[in-house]
Formats: structure tokens, C-alpha cells, sequence
């Protein structure tokens, strides 16, 4: 039996369809499933905490973090000195919980929601503060951009 090529693009443009080909006596078409490769945006934890950085003759300075629905939180670090005003504010898609931990071992946390004023204190110690952001796991589950500033007066 010959194969015209007319036919078989009627039966291609078919097998795309939702046209019963069982009308014509055939079997119908299995649906193929394509596995898409990994995309080259796929987000992974990290587990380096990220530096914010407060620029030269400056007070404040924000953080831009995209936080996967695979990973339970985000870890940064911010330089301040003994004496200073800091406030923290964070915005987040989901409940969050905030750890501050000051370089001489206190840790000040607390359910903050979806966001708002996380840490507003003079500071007791100099170095580095490490903050924990990390889903409420009482919550319902949220992935996206969360974004933390820090404000830190100058020592006058």
C-alpha cells in the first residue's frame, strides 16, 4: 500500500486533536508526555549566609532574596557596632520567624507574619549579627522574594 503524504498529514493534524480516530477504525494515540529539561533557573538553598553591606556615608541598605519552596530559610550577615540604633524590616510572601543572634551569643527572635519591624534595638556588642529567616512551619508553605533592610545609625 502506497503512503500518501496528504493522508499522513491528516492523521498527524488528527493525532494532535481530540478527534476520535476510533470513527475511522483506528486505535486511538497514546498522549506522549515530554519531560522538560532542568531549567537554568532553578533556585537551590544557600547555605552561605548573604552580607549586607551598608554603603560609605550611609545608614540603610536591603537584601533581595528569592527563597525556593524548597528551602525552609535564608541567612544573613550585617556589620554593626556597639551603641548603634538597628531596625530590621522584612517583607516576605508567607509567615516568617526572624533569629538575631549578636556576636557575644544573645539571640532575640519572633514570629513577624508576613513582615514588618523584626529587630528595632541599640546594640550590645560589636562584630557581626547573624539573621535567620526561616518559614513558619505552622503556616501555609510559600516559596518567593523576600526582602530585608537594615538600618543602622551612624555612631555620632
Amino acid at each position: 500500500m502506497r503512503k500518501h503524504p496528504l493522508k499522513t498529514l491528516f492523521l498527524t493534524v488528527l493525532a494532535g486533536s481530540s478527534f476520535p480516530l476510533a470513527a475511522f477504525g483506528m486505535p486511538p494515540i497514546a498522549q506522549q508526555t515530554q519531560t522538560k529539561p532542568p531549567s537554568a533557573l532553578t533556585l537551590k538553598c544557600v547555605i552561605t549566609p548573604q552580607r549586607i553591606t551598608i554603603p560609605p556615608n550611609g545608614y540603610a541598605s536591603s537584601m533581595n532574596y528569592q527563597l525556593p519552596a524548597s528551602c525552609t530559610e535564608a541567612n544573613f550577615i550585617i556589620s554593626a557596632k556597639q551603641g548603634q540604633l538597628m531596625v530590621l524590616v522584612l517583607s516576605s510572601p508567607g509567615a516568617a520567624r526572624a533569629d538575631i543572634n549578636s556576636p557575644d551569643g544573645k539571640s532575640d527572635g519572633q514570629l513577624v507574619g508576613n513582615g514588618g519591624v523584626i529587630f528595632s534595638k541599640t546594640l550590645t556588642s560589636t562584630g557581626d549579627y547573624k539573621i535567620r529567616i526561616s518559614k513558619s512551619p505552622i503556616a501555609e508553605p510559600w516559596a518567593g522574594q523576600i526582602i530585608l533592610t537594615a538600618v543602622v545609625q551612624p555612631n555620632i
